[in-house]
């Protein structure tokens, strides 16, 4: 990692910062949004002397417990060129001139196993004039993605895989532009942190003009900030609590003390300033750690630290199909002394591999959380959520792991063979073996696996998920690191064929699918080939480009991965990129014959370099059972009808809608009709009816709903000759 820092001895801020993160919980045992502990360290040295961190310093920071690395300082110029520490030249004119091994090192910090999860990039300090040169900039030349700073912010992004910038002003104070270059950060993927040592009113205005995009502020109570009350400022900021943080001056327990002080505020952390001679970075990890330490006494009574903060979302069709799955948490003691933990689970539909145990000073464990397939098939059409309940019993405390589970699973993932590219590269995948090649072919960019390099962000990690869109639909990708996708257009062909491992008929086939280089309005075609030889009509199917289209969209906000000697993992924020759904009731269209392939083309008019992929076929086999219908409502009339409403059944081919003149028995057929309404006539006004609605398939019907009943006739003739009084 890249630093050259010219001693300061009143510099406020940081050079690398560690961010402890855990799980806080609310009195409903809810989690909580992530917070953490925080510790900064500066790391001198050259730029161009292999960035300025050896393999042992890096290796320290891995081992010690910190999630969240900022490196200082950033420095903008006049013409909005980026420099680092003093002037190295980083991005000029929309182009990353920095070392080019920067990117790579700080990859390797998150490389696990490690508790490096983000890094931000400080922005300015005491004395810079980043935030003035900042201001004139918008004022000279806007925010569009044009400008020189829009496009030197997404090559820095880009080129080091940061994840936030941090403000550290302490000059210009101009929320406006200040609050717009913070809102440019957002568009690209990135937060927008804040360093307040004074001023209050201005880090008030900047932090609610920023909204979401401000997701941490770092309290200096050090130097010019030492009279600050963690307390105080946690009322300044719509809930929103600072990280407190002290300096290294004193290498004492005077740092432990300040922390238990100011935890009593409730804040989410603290973080440590290392301003002493050995410290930049320590090559010996052992100092790191008791910071990191004294930290997580002070504000965290649970250790030790669980990661990923939360596990998995699983799929089950009741008493029909699931799809294995399970998490690894891994349980870090990132103090300085043996812990003894315990865990209990909040649901039958869980299985751990472990409820108890003790961990040493600085060790590791993992607890294997799987779904019990057997409770989950056999739990009614729903969505459940359970936790898992971590307990200290050493020093007491606990957290939370969230795990959800969807039963209400109709289209289920199909098995199809006919892929002809890997798209879709593994959480263990390096520069040298990405094992994938690019979705984006010209700018070589490809997906990820979930913690590739550390990430949060990523395609799921057993590679099934709900769709966003309709949860009945669940879909499960190709293999991560093998041939996972059908690729059509640019240098693959402009159509190709997926054949089902097993032919049968489906009533309904939902597709995933996606365009790079593409339109936003783009749809590809599709054609069914059945087992007698025919084929179906030709259907369209979405495949709009991956980012900023809003309709049909299964999954989104996952990231992507940039192709090339060291992987560059981006966040592109919650909304991009994009993978897009097309469900298709074949039964409603009396396709029922056995399907055994599908052979798709991307969209009329496409561009050389657009490409369009296929990623997962789900359907609703025939033999399934339809669900029964909904909603069921009935409306009387006044001359001797009763109209009917209900909600649709997927699969159904038609609603047979029957009637009788006693609840719960003696039903016949009044009507059976595609939709899902019907006026039932030639009743008898003035006499109660009941009702109940049925879905048919291609090859059963579903169970009758629930009753409903109504008196038909004439308010006229029924109502006042029963000789009301009022």
């Amino acid at each position: 990692m890249p630093h050259l820092f010219a001693p300061m001895t009143k510099q406020r801020f940081l050079s690398w910062i560690g961010l402890l993160s855990v799980l806080l919980l609310t009195a409903s045992t809810a989690p909580r949004a992530a917070a953490g502990t925080t510790a900064m360290i500066f790391c001198n040295g050259s730029m161009g002397s292999a960035a300025g961190l050896t393999t042992a310093q890096i290796n320290g920071l891995r081992a010690s417990g910190f999630t969240t690395m900022v490196l200082f300082t950033m420095t903008v110029q006049t013409n909005g060129d980026f420099t680092y520490n003093g002037g190295v030249p980083i991005c000029t004119n929309g182009v990353y001139v920095g070392p080019s091994t920067w990117g790579s090192l700080l990859s390797q910090c998150r490389t696990a196993p490690s508790g490096i999860t983000r890094i931000e990039m400080g922005f300015a300090g005491a004395g810079d004039t980043t935030w003035t040169n900042i201001k004139n900039l918008i004022a000279a030349n806007g925010t569009n993605v044009s400008t020189v700073l829009f496009q030197n912010l997404l090559a820095l992004k880009n080129a080091l895989g940061i994840d936030a910038i941090d403000s550290d002003d302490e000059l210009t104070f101009d929320s406006g532009s200040a609050i717009q270059f913070g809102k440019m950060c957002g568009s690209v993927g990135l937060k927008m942190t804040l360093c307040p040592y004074n001023n209050a009113s201005y880090w008030q205005a900047v932090q609610s003009g920023l909204g979401s995009i401000c997701d941490a502020i770092y309290l200096q109570c050090y130097d010019g900030g030492a009279g600050n009350s963690p307390a105080q400022w946690n009322t300044y900021f719509s809930g929103l609590k600072v990280v407190a943080g002290y300096w290294d001056n004193e290498r004492t327990s005077i740092f432990s003390t300040n922390m238990v002080s100011w935890s009593s505020a409730g804040g989410p952390g603290g973080f440590l300033w290392p301003t002493c001679s050995g410290c930049n970075p320590p090559a010996d990890p052992t100092e790191m750690k008791q910071y990191a330490g004294w930290i997580l006494s002070a504000y965290f009574r649970f250790q030790p630290l669980i990661t990923p903060a939360n596990g998995f979302a699983a799929s089950a069709a009741f008493n029909q199909y699931t799809l294995p799955v399970s998490t690894i948490l891994t349980l870090s003691n990132g103090t300085g002394s043996a812990t003894l933990w315990s865990l209990v689970k909040t649901s039958s539909w869980l299985n751990v591999s472990s409820s108890s145990g003790s961990l040493a000073a600085g060790a590791t464990t993992t607890v294997t959380v799987s779904l019990n397939t057997t409770v989950a098939t056999n739990l009614a059409s729903n969505f459940y959520t359970a936790n898992i309940v971590f307990t200290n019993s050493t020093i007491g405390g606990s957290t939370v792991s969230t795990f959800t589970l969807n039963t209400a699973a109709i289209n289920w993932p199909l098995a199809v063979s006919g892929y002809n590219a890997g798209i879709l590269a593994s959480n263990n995948a390096t520069g040298g073996s990405p094992g994938a090649t690019a979705f984006d072919i010209p700018n070589s960019y490809c997906f990820a696996q979930q913690n590739l390099g550390g990430s949060t962000r990523g395609l799921p990690l057993p590679g099934s998920f709900p769709s966003q869109l309709d949860a009945n639909t669940v879909f499960q990708l190709g293999p991560y690191g093998a041939t996972d996708v059908l690729m059509l257009g640019n240098t693959y062909p402009k159509s190709g064929t997926l054949t089902l491992s097993t032919p049968q008929a489906l009533n309904t086939i939902a597709i995933l699918a996606s365009s790079a280089n593409g339109s936003s309005s783009g749809q590809g075609t599709f054609f069914l080939t059945f087992t007698n030889g025919t084929k179906s009509q030709i259907f369209n199917f979405n495949a709009q480009d991956w980012f900023y289209v809003t309709t049909n969209v299964a999954a989104q906000g996952f990231g992507r991965l940039k192709l090339g000697s060291s992987l560059a993992v981006e966040d592109n924020g919650d909304t991009n990129p994009n993978l897009y759904q097309t469900i298709v009731n074949l039964a409603a269209l009396g396709l029922s014959t056995p399907i055994s392939s599908i052979t798709f083309s991307n969209r009329t008019g496409a561009g050389a370099s657009e490409t369009t992929a296929i990623f997962a076929i789900s359907g609703m086999p025939a033999s399934i059972p339809v669900q029964t219908p909904t909603g069921l409502a009935a409306i009387p009339g006044t001359n001797a009808t009763v109209r009917l409403n209900w909600g649709p059944s997927t699969g159904a081919t038609n609603y047979n809608l029957r009637v009788s003149t006693s609840s719960g028995s003696g039903y016949t057929l009044a009507a059976s009709v595609p939709g899902t309404n019907s006026t039932v006539t030639g009743l008898a006004n003035g006499t109660t009816y009941y009702f109940v609605v049925s879905a048919q398939g291609t090859m059963n019907e579903s169970t009758n709903s629930s009753p409903v009943s109504a008196m038909p006739g004439s308010y006229l003739g029924w109502a006042f000759s029963l000789n009301p009084v009022g």
